[in-house]
């Protein structure tokens, strides 16, 4: 991405100024997942629970950010898809 951003994009200097917190934020969240993700394979998950797991995890989350933060509204149908994955998360752990 980088090599492609020099050879295809204006230049940094014209681009810093319009990045805001969001970008920066963003950039360290998908960090610590991937780093999150070398944790877990070096502890010895497998790597179809570890992925399942942090999806799932990262769906709820998010879905729990909306909700707090955003003011969105969970529908029926939306939490019954929760409690589908938690219960799924507990039988496959369990």
């Amino acid at each position: 991405c980088a090599a492609a951003y020099l050879f295809t994009g204006p230049t940094l200097r014209h681009d810093l100024p319009a990045l805001n917190w969001a970008c920066f934020a963003w950039g360290i969240a998908l960090v610590a997942i991937e780093f999150g993700y070398l944790l877990l394979y070096r502890s010895g998950w497998k790597i179809s629970m570890a992925s399942l797991t942090v999806n799932i995890t990262v769906a709820i989350l998010l879905a729990l950010i909306g909700v707090l933060f955003y003011k969105d509204l969970l529908l029926p149908r939306q939490c019954i898809g929760i409690a589908l994955c938690l219960l799924g998360i507990f039988f496959l752990h369990g």
